[in-house]
């Protein structure tokens, strides 16, 4: 909760007494808490803060939610002081955005349940047995059952309330197979998926590109920050690429079959290759606005599926491009997000949420200025894969220009502007490596089946895939020998917290320099 709960003193607590946090609060007795939202806002967890048609709001989810919200958003825990007051741009400060932000979480976790039930769905009979096993794990790894509840506090968690959450999005999963899963009324046809596609101005396109200028030696500010620049190549290189571009180019416009000699050229001549040499793209790069250099998307968006552009200058080269026609099943999994969250929207406008007075005390007492770790950290742990992620985070300090690295996500969702996978965590690896790095997207099952182009696959927390299918996929880069890590630990090594996220599992912690 923006509460981490003045038990920011739980990730350093290891015997369950009392500990004083570093903002000079008083020390909390821990071994006397029994409701952590009771100790941090002074409500208890179970409080109706608000309601959604026939459904209770509590304390504890609300703060969760807002837990959720901030942790996603504010990059450095140190400017929290300044951040709550900043205007969004739409008449709401940010803290008021949380506040309303959380509460329609909070809402449509609360309403999800009955909209499943009014399909005839509930939860999958396993499901509770899988909680309780991972529970059990966790107790050991913790040390006791006191610490893990700590630990689920630092959170603004309780067992009850993480129990829930697997259960709200197990019934999720379930009713998006039913209403739009294959072979349902409501499985997208590749008209649909296209013209969706299309309307959030993704496209595809292939390219061979002639470099000039070496992208091993980047350009740097005063500052020692890189500019995005390159060094340029001697003059005579640069007019020889020059030349063989203008030439390819003939050549393309001359055949009959250009896309099959734009294949064979582009393997001959196109210098955008990985560190072992594989070619990048090799299949087309499938790109939405503001991904690629903007001479690239201009003339690539320019172009018809099948035609071939003229010389393209850009930061790196030449660049002769083929747009190729779009891939239906690239999309189908974000057209059912779309239609899934217009459906949530649509539960939402139906049950308008009302607010009880708890409410206001939720906004008045809960604590601004405490930073947050992350859920997904324990998502790993249940889905089994929390040390692979550990071990495979290292492989961010080795990534050098060129290199491919995959950011997959399990289900779909629409994308917001500042989205974790497509738009803060390759910012932040771009900060933290100072490299120029190949970075690809996958979500719900457009996960590739050959991970061996890529140096490192950084998955989601994988909630909406169960857990066969995540270990499919860490089993899919252990056997081509590809790092693989999640969101939750690639944020914490990026902004260096790692060794305290971990705390919770010693021989983890042991693994970390």
């Amino acid at each position: 909760l923006s509460l981490a709960l003045t038990l920011t003193a739980l990730s350093g607590c290891q015997n369950g007494a009392s500990s004083s946090s570093s903002q000079g609060e008083e020390p909390i007795d821990l071994a006397s808490v029994t409701d952590p939202y009771l100790t941090t806002a002074g409500l208890s967890g179970d409080t109706v803060v608000a309601r959604a048609g026939g459904a209770d709001i509590t304390a504890g989810s609300l703060l969760y939610w807002m837990a959720y919200l901030v942790d996603s958003s504010i990059q450095d825990p140190s400017s929290m002081d300044t951040v709550w007051e900043l205007d969004m741009g739409n008449g709401q400060t940010f803290e008021q955005g949380v506040l309303d932000a959380s509460l329609n979480n909070a809402a449509l976790y609360a309403l999800l349940p009955i909209q499943a039930q009014a399909e005839g769905i509930s939860v999958s009979p396993d499901l509770s047995q899988q909680v309780s096993n991972l529970m059990t794990s966790m107790e050991t790894e913790a040390g006791s059952a006191e610490l893990l509840d700590h630990s689920l506090w630092y959170n603004a968690l309780t067992r009850d309330l993480y129990t829930t959450l697997f259960e709200v999005n197990d019934l999720n999963s379930q009713l998006q197979e039913k209403l739009y899963g294959e072979g349902s009324a409501g499985y997208p046809t590749d008209d649909q998926v296209r013209s969706f596609a299309e309307g959030q101005g993704y496209y595809r396109a292939k390219h061979i590109l002639l470099k000039t200028v070496d992208t091993n030696s980047p350009l740097t500010d005063e500052n020692g920050n890189p500019t995005g620049e390159y060094a340029p190549l001697d003059v005579a290189t640069v007019a020889e690429k020059k030349a063989l571009a203008e030439d390819l180019l003939a050549q393309l416009q001359a055949a009959g079959d250009k896309e099959a000699l734009f294949d064979q050229l582009m393997a001959q001549y196109s210098e955008d290759t990985a560190s072992d040499g594989s070619l990048n793209g090799a299949d087309g790069y499938v790109a939405s606005p503001g991904q690629m250099v903007a001479s690239f998307e201009e003339a690539a968006q320019a172009l018809s599926d099948g035609e071939v552009s003229g010389i393209v200058e850009s930061v790196y080269g030449y660049h002769i491009i083929l747009r190729l026609p779009l891939d239906p099943a690239d999309f189908r999994s974000g057209y059912i997000a779309q239609q899934m969250t217009d459906l949530r929207q649509g539960w939402l406008d139906a049950n308008p949420v009302e607010t009880t007075e708890a409410f206001a005390q939720v906004d008045r007492d809960t604590p601004k200025d405490i930073p947050l770790t992350s859920f997904s950290i324990l998502m790993a742990r249940y889905k089994g894969f929390l040390e692979d992620a550990v071990r495979g985070v290292a492989a961010i300090d080795r990534l050098q220009d060129g290199d491919r690295v995959l950011i997959a996500e399990g289900c779909t969702h629409h994308r917001q502007c500042e989205d974790i996978g497509t738009v803060k965590i390759p910012r932040w690896l771009g900060e933290y490596t100072g490299k120029n790095l190949e970075l690809e997207h996958s979500s719900g099952r457009d996960f590739p089946e050959d991970l061996s182009p890529y140096q490192l696959v950084i998955h989601c927390g994988g909630c909406m895939l169960n857990g066969r299918e995540m270990d499919y996929r860490r089993k899919t880069a252990a056997d081509a020998g590809v790092p693989f890590t999640n969101y939750g630990i690639t944020i914490a090594h990026l902004k260096g917290i790692l060794k305290r996220s971990v705390e919770l599992f010693p021989d983890l912690y042991a693994l970390l320099p």
